[in-house]
């Protein structure tokens, strides 16, 4: 169970201190250039708001670091791909189905296990960790799914629930905001089947002009 009750910033004693700007959550407000209300005064971090990442600190950190240093710099935490701390990594990237289909006028969707009458019977997707469950226990084997404009042929989401692809989803989100697409991800070499099944799908149909749901 999960319980979630909000974070509420404490960030008044330096404000009224300095007189910074703050927004209706009492988190300091910056520019994209993490520049606050009062010139040559950054903030960054948590007390610029969500999301509480460390790589969202981090990158704000550096942008705050060019603009001091005179280099102009940009930053906006948006796009970036996210996962549970639960014990399958669940991560995800990109437009769920929903929000793709709202966006785009043909969606195909490409996941394992398949949609099918025995589809949960299938013991894939068996990446690192879970092989023993290939043939005991198919059914927790393991989720993969691919979101894809069928027009432009670009992978627009994708969702991974297993072991593997945590690390993955960082570079593979950055590979699909520059537009990858299924023949792309077709070309790649996989090195074993876990996030690399992505790869496998992907190339199944790659050679078909016009594809259906996988």
């Amino acid at each position: 169970m999960f319980i979630a009750i909000g974070e509420q910033a404490n960030s008044e004693p330096v404000a009224q201190t300095l007189g910074l700007e703050l927004d209706d959550k009492s988190f300091i407000k910056v520019n994209r250039r993490m520049q606050t209300s009062i010139p040559n005064v950054y903030a960054v971090g948590d007390v610029t708001g969500p999301p509480m990442e460390m790589f969202k600190a981090r990158k704000e950190g550096v942008c705050a670091a060019k603009n001091i240093m005179g280099q102009a710099s940009e930053y906006k935490a948006a796009d970036y791909p996210d996962f549970m701390h639960t014990h399958y990594e669940v991560c995800w990237l990109g437009l769920s189905e929903a929000q793709a289909r709202q966006r785009y006028a043909n969606v195909k969707i490409m996941k394992l296990p398949p949609d099918s009458p025995n589809g949960l019977d299938v013991g894939l997707p068996a990446g690192d960790r879970v092989m023993l469950y290939l043939m005991a226990k198919p059914r927790m084997s393991g989720f993969q799914k691919l979101i894809i404009d069928g027009d432009t042929r670009k992978i627009v989401g994708a969702i991974h629930i297993g072991y593997g692809a945590k690390d993955g989803f960082q570079y593979l989100n950055y590979l699909v905001k520059n537009g990858l697409t299924i023949d792309d991800l077709a070309d790649m070499d996989e090195l074993f089947i876990s996030p690399s099944y992505f790869i496998q799908l992907c190339r199944l149909r790659a050679g078909d002009i016009h594809f259906n749901d996988m």
